[in-house]
């Protein structure tokens, strides 16, 4: 059996990892994993999480997706129980820390983390990245990687779309600045000075440090601000009422929301990064977001390698 875990108080800020829980099979159990609790079918308690090792025995378990940096043991994390099993681990490494140090204020926590990967790095039988840009940056850090490391694009299924197109600009993800939202902001207000008829609505954590400046920016213009939505079908609906999905990050690895717009029917905007030139441009499924927001006319299709099947099929051969 194989099984994922990730820490639960990551999986609570329903971003990212959760979409990519969504898409294990039956063919893949998974367990929630908290610091000192395991929230499962098998009705665990905060005590049972020193019987793991019997848990492990008992479903056979012979692998393990870990895909967080809590799982490490800086953040007393499951990793060194796993390996004390003989249980194969694969880490999916989302974001790459060492990418983002120009985003951590605080930099202690930062080097914390920083510590947290390399440990994951090193211990793990496999890596798995999102995109072939991280990969390389990762290789060229830690050029133990190059022989335990590859990349696995996460896939999704075509929608029955069911929703009429209104005049609705969406976004969909974390509220913070480099995720571009900010920016988006500010080209929206200087968009509907010219088309007044068209709304924004942001969707993600409305508990952001940055709420209150997007709130300034986008005053006098038509917006919503709407909290994270859990449910896979009620966000299917909003991708497919609006007319156009912006991803305007400045740092990404994947970002899930581009590809299921696509399978919703709504045609996406991308900031010209790395990875999103990898995932969405160099394959003509996007256009770049740059000056101003226009509504491309290119259809919206998935490649082979973005459908579900493909994917689960990545995830069992691992």
């Amino acid at each position: 059996m194989t099984i994922l875990i990730s820490t639960q108080n990551y999986l609570n800020q329903k971003i990212g990892i959760n979409k990519f829980i969504r898409l294990y099979n039956d063919k893949i159990k998974s367990i929630n994993l908290e610091r000192k609790t395991i929230l499962s079918e098998y009705e665990f308690n905060k005590k049972k999480i020193e019987n793991l090792t019997q848990f492990f025995m008992q479903k056979k378990i012979k692998k393990a997706h870990l895909h967080s940096i809590l799982d490490s043991s800086v953040f007393k994390g499951i990793i060194d129980k796993l390996i004390r099993n003989n249980i194969h681990v694969t880490y999916f490494c989302h974001s790459l820390i060492l990418e983002e140090i120009e985003y951590y204020k605080n930099k202690k926590k930062f080097e914390q983390k920083l510590i947290a990967q390399e440990e994951l790095f090193t211990k793990s039988k496999k890596i798995i990245f999102l995109n072939n840009s991280q990969k390389n940056k990762a290789i060229n850090k830690y050029p133990f990687l190059k022989y335990k490391s590859e990349v696995i694009y996460p896939g999704t299924i075509h929608r029955k779309i069911t929703e009429k197109k209104e005049k609705v600009i969406l976004y969909v993800g974390r509220l913070t600045k480099e995720k571009g939202i900010l920016d988006l902001c500010q080209k929206f207000k200087k968009f509907y000075e010219i088309q007044p008829s068209y709304k924004l609505k942001i969707i993600g954590d409305m508990n952001s440090p940055i709420i209150t400046q997007i709130i300034n920016i986008l005053n006098g213009t038509n917006y919503e601000l709407l909290d994270w939505i859990y449910e896979t079908n009620k966000l299917d609906l909003e991708y497919q009422k609006a007319e156009l999905v912006i991803l305007p990050s400045y740092y990404d690895s994947f970002n899930m929301v581009g590809i299921e717009s696509i399978a919703n029917g709504t045609p996406i905007l991308v900031r010209k990064i790395e990875s999103f030139n990898e995932i969405y441009l160099s394959k003509k499924i996007a256009q770049k977001f740059e000056d101003k927001i226009y509504f491309p006319k290119d259809k919206t299709f998935l490649p082979k390698e973005y459908s579900f099947d493909f994917f689960i099929n990545q995830l069992i051969r691992i």
